[in-house]
């Protein structure tokens, strides 16, 4: 599953969409993340650009050291792998965020 990677001076643009979200879809959304877990995503504010003017947005990203496995090089766009298994249909549902049955 693609990852953006929270390494300064690295990356490149990615072609990306943009919600608006109120605060309690937004908090479902930093549980759904992991957000907080061990190995869950942190939420990071970046500058994009929409029409040629930067303005503020939210993202998920992982630190270089909770990646432990690369399979392709960067990706300007996500594209839908065919080997991702969904969380339901996994062994272990919740594996990569710590503790079975607790996002939090």
């Amino acid at each position: 599953m693609p990852v953006l990677i929270n390494e300064a001076g690295t990356g490149s643009e990615v072609l990306g969409e943009l919600y608006s979200l109120d605060r309690d879809s937004l908090a479902a959304l930093d549980e759904l993340e992991g957000l907080g877990a061990p190995l869950g995503y942190v939420r990071l504010e970046i500058q994009i650009v929409i029409d040629g003017t930067k303005i503020p947005a939210w993202t998920y990203t992982k630190p270089p050291d909770l990646v432990s496995l690369v399979h392709a090089g960067p990706l300007g766009e996500y594209v839908a792998d065919p080997r991702y298994v969904p969380g339901e249909q996994r062994e272990q549902p919740n594996q990569g965020f710590g503790v079975s049955g607790d996002r939090r």
